[in-house]
């Protein structure tokens, strides 16, 4: 049954995917309070629960086309698709599960399409510009989606690019940094302008990322054809 499950969600038990739950769970048999081989079995109903492939991303078509959040699958130099979150296109009105069903949508493209051509794992571009605490979903919410991430896409985020931070994200670090895996503060990156220039050159190539963070691609050239966007799978790239 649980095989069944996991082909109907498109998620492929291999050694590959064992070996992602062990290398986060730090090769032990617990995986955040539970056996591994458990974890996966949580994560395979989850993913059918939740309803992450049969999702219909025309109903978050308003969200992508403002830029608020999207894959990039073009691959960078170490063969990893990039995310990228515009927190200036947060208008505060939305429901706050939509956004939570947009990330998970857009990781989810990006895991798809990196275990079929890339490296098994993304990066992450996060633009704080214009972020504020009137427009930011609530942090209970925020918790959410980390818990999602950190037990149903496990040893995915290669890094975390953080630009335009601001006094406000300062503070909204400094509620999160404490409950993060220390691996996963060591993957997250703030930066200036001059640091994510020189950063972005070393470890992904400035070829590879959009042209406000000092690259060449035109700004969300990925979403462009919007069509194409929301209906190419990973076998469709």
């Amino acid at each position: 049954e649980i095989l069944e499950m996991a082909e109907r969600t498109n998620f492929k038990i291999t050694p590959h995917l064992a070996y992602r739950y062990f290398a986060s769970a730090g090769w032990t048999e617990m995986f955040h309070g539970v056996f591994v081989n458990d974890s996966i079995v949580h994560t395979v109903k989850w993913r059918s629960e939740y309803g992450l492939t049969t999702l219909d991303p025309t109903n978050l078509r308003p969200l992508i086309e403002k830029g608020l959040c999207y894959a990039d699958l073009s691959l960078d130099k170490a063969a990893r698709p990039a995310v990228y979150v515009k927190t200036a296109n947060i208008s505060g009105t939305e429901e706050v599960q939509d956004y939570i069903k947009l990330i998970m949508y857009t990781v989810n493209k990006a895991v798809e399409y990196t275990n079929v051509k890339g490296n098994g794992e993304f990066i992450a571009i996060v633009d704080m510009g214009g972020f504020s605490w009137s427009k930011c979903p609530p942090v209970a919410s925020l918790k959410e989606l980390m818990n999602y991430l950190k037990r149903h896409f496990p040893y995915r985020l290669q890094a975390v690019y953080v630009v335009n931070a601001s006094m406000a994200f300062s503070m909204l670090w400094k509620i999160f940094k404490p409950i993060l895996p220390k691996r996963a503060v060591e993957k997250t990156h703030i930066l200036t302008n001059k640091e994510a220039v020189k950063m972005l050159t070393e470890k992904v190539g400035l070829e590879h990322v959009e042209e406000d963070y000092g690259g060449s691609k035109p700004r969300a050239w990925a979403i462009a054809d919007m069509d194409a966007y929301l209906s190419n799978g990973a076998e469709s790239q």
